[in-house]
């Protein structure tokens, strides 16, 4: 992408990654010098909004910690507010490879999808020692949810995702006004389900994820773990 090119936010939701973020938007700007990040800093308690900041990012702070599905949303309506044609969603604790943002960007640009996901599936996992309590229900989830939409889903609980502004619509919508995309286990499996009933157009492609920096995942602590079957069961059974 270039400065001329389409309107590209980058969104990044962090809570206490003051040991990530910089790194991150430094590696981001790296690649792609042009593109506009936002880091939507959850309520955290240490340095995060000031290094992300410094780093050179735009930053918006929630009032206390809201959790993963309302930061995602916060990043949706700056970019629906700013007038942005895509938006990247991405992890701050340097999972995600900001050289894989183009794989991204470059079939909703060519229009050929309204949703893009990076699949560790197609591409590479470099966490040799994943535990299987986080593996298996990942595999069960993409499995679930390629029986459901008809199509295979390598990689369904992905968070780092391109979207269209026409997508980014429709999911600001749904999450207003219904009680869906609002669990932060099961958000992204919804999307896929909520994406096959409104007739958009999905599509993966491969990327690397790599490794914590530091810290341990806040996504599947042993809690949401043990909520994430019902919770799964919830969003299967409200997208009938």
């Amino acid at each position: 992408m270039t400065s001329s090119g389409p309107r590209v936010l980058v969104a990044i939701p962090a809570w206490n990654e003051e040991l990530n973020i910089g790194k991150v938007l430094d590696e981001i700007r790296q690649h792609y010098p042009h593109l506009n990040v936002l880091v939507v800093d959850d309520g955290s308690q240490d340095a995060t909004a000031r290094v992300a900041g410094e780093s050179g990012a735009l930053v918006v702070s929630h009032n206390g910690n809201r959790g993963y599905t309302q930061a995602i949303q916060t990043g949706r309506v700056y970019a629906l507010d700013h007038g942005y044609d895509y938006l990247v969603f991405m992890d701050a604790d340097g999972q995600h490879r900001p050289s894989d943002i183009g794989r991204l960007l470059d079939p909703l640009v060519k229009g050929d999808a309204d949703q893009v996901r990076g699949s560790r599936g197609l591409g590479r996992y470099e966490w040799k020692n994943e535990p299987l309590h986080l593996r298996i229900p990942r595999w069960i989830c993409s499995t679930l949810v390629s029986l459901r939409t008809g199509r295979v889903v390598t990689d369904a609980t992905s968070g780092f995702k391109g979207e269209s502004r026409a997508a980014t619509q429709y999911l600001v919508e749904v999450y207003n006004t219904s009680n869906k995309i609002h669990e932060g286990t099961t958000n992204d499996i919804e999307e896929h389900l909520l994406a096959r009933k409104k007739g958009l157009r999905l599509m993966e492609v491969p990327v690397v994820m790599r490794a914590r920096d530091s810290g341990d995942t806040k996504c599947y602590t042993p809690k949401h773990l043990l909520q994430f079957p019902m919770d799964l069961i919830r969003v299967f059974a409200r997208n009938l």
